[in-house]
């Protein structure tokens, strides 16, 4: 039975609780960044097809360096290495807002960018993912994993009606500099840090890491199934975050504060989620978990597709939300909890790789195919492949669970 009492449990750990709540900080700057970013690129173009381009610019780094990013992770000490990329990712705010100030951007500047601070992010992930063992231990590493992603999803729900609010009336570029000023949080707090659970062996000097991570999952059965699927959520249904703001304008009939409603409304259904992952200590119910959230993700699509409601869409996007985190949780504590610790960084380099390379190769797929087809026929479509991979994925699940019982 599901009990909330254990929901903030990883906060008993100091140096956590000064991570947590100076990424509450950062990441609210985050998004707030985000919406500007994107809005910026519509106002200025006005295509649907570059906003797709802008995710894969974004997010493409972490498909071509994120299991270098993991290689790093267990070689390198994580909190020096978070120290490095938050400073870089404070740079990049810096250099976007003077751009927009000085009336110097054009959408060349916002796509490189965006991509070098995708590339920031490629090493950031997978390193803070892997930190936060370090910071509670695996006991409680699942809780802080939901806490973690419940932190980012309030983000999610503050930071884009923040964005929308002050675009609206103050312009982007305060929206860059807010989250410039955010991350001087993060890096105090990692300053102020103590590591209470030393790293584990590093990894080797070499991309034979990368190879021999392959071969773990080759042999992991469980793990293979969970994280392909991971991929196929990725790929298809992921990417619709980066056209809502065509569907806040022309479907919808919004502006920025309504793509800020969408926004917080999937972040809002998410942060849910993580509150519902917090106290879910079962590791083996997890694959399933995946499985059966993944097709209720692509149900609340396909509702979207239909949608011409501000309020039903939101609704749609709350359960979007939801079935997003629970599906994406159950296979990070599921992958961290069963890596070996001495290549844990490498697996969960797996798991960001997809979950965050992968969304801008569909975004690119998608934005291509938008150029011909109706944007919600797209989404529809891919919302209903999805469906039946899911299906597929949960038949898989159960026959595995029936040779076991009967083997």
């Amino acid at each position: 039975m599901l009990t909330f009492k254990n929901t903030f449990k990883s906060l008993i750990h100091r140096s956590f609780r000064l991570f947590f709540f100076a990424q509450m900080v950062s990441l609210i700057g985050t998004w707030v960044q985000g919406v500007a970013q994107s809005w910026l690129l519509w106002r200025l173009t006005n295509s649907q097809g570059l906003l797709g381009l802008l995710g894969f610019a974004q997010m493409s780094p972490v498909l071509f360096f994120g299991l270098i990013g993991g290689i790093f992770a267990d070689r390198f000490e994580r909190k020096k290495l978070l120290l490095l990329t938050q400073s870089l990712a404070l740079l990049q705010a810096v250099v976007f807002a003077s751009l927009i100030i000085f009336n110097l951007i054009n959408p060349f500047l916002i796509f490189l960018l965006a991509f070098v601070l995708g590339t920031i992010n490629a090493f950031d992930m997978t390193g803070r993912q892997t930190f936060l063992a370090d910071l509670v231990g695996l006991k409680d590493i699942g809780n802080a994993i939901a806490l973690n992603s419940l932190l980012f999803n309030l983000a999610r729900v503050i930071g884009p009606p923040i964005g929308g609010f002050v675009i609206a009336y103050y312009g982007e570029s305060i929206c860059f500099i807010a989250n410039a000023v955010s991350f001087l949080f993060v890096l105090f707090a990692l300053l102020m840090i103590k590591i209470e659970n030393p790293q584990e062996k590093r990894s080797p000097s070499s991309l034979t890491s990368i190879k021999e991570t392959f071969q773990y999952f080759k042999k992991q059965n469980s793990e293979l199934r969970v994280l392909l699927l991971l991929s196929t959520v990725s790929l298809l249904l992921l990417p619709y975050a980066y056209f809502l703001p065509y569907f806040a304008d022309k479907v919808l009939k919004g502006n920025s504060e309504t793509l800020g409603f969408l926004l917080s409304s999937a972040g809002f259904g998410a942060a849910l989620g993580a509150i519902v992952m917090a106290n879910n200590s079962n590791i083996k119910q997890m694959p399933y978990l995946v499985g059966i959230f993944s097709l209720i993700l692509s149900f609340s699509m396909i509702l979207f597709s239909f949608s011409t409601s501000v309020i039903l869409s939101s609704i749609f996007l709350v359960l979007a939300g939801f079935s997003t985190m629970i599906s994406a949780s159950s296979s990070n504590i599921f992958l961290q909890t069963k890596a070996p610790p001495s290549m844990r960084g490498r697996v969960i380099s797996f798991y960001v790789t997809t979950f965050v390379g992968f969304p801008p190769l569909g975004g690119l797929f998608i934005g291509t195919l938008t150029l011909k087809f109706n944007t919600p026929i797209v989404l529809l479509v891919c919302s209903l492949i999805m469906a039946i991979f899911s299906l597929l994925y949960l038949i898989s699940y159960q026959t595995q669970k029936l040779k076991e019982a009967t083997g």
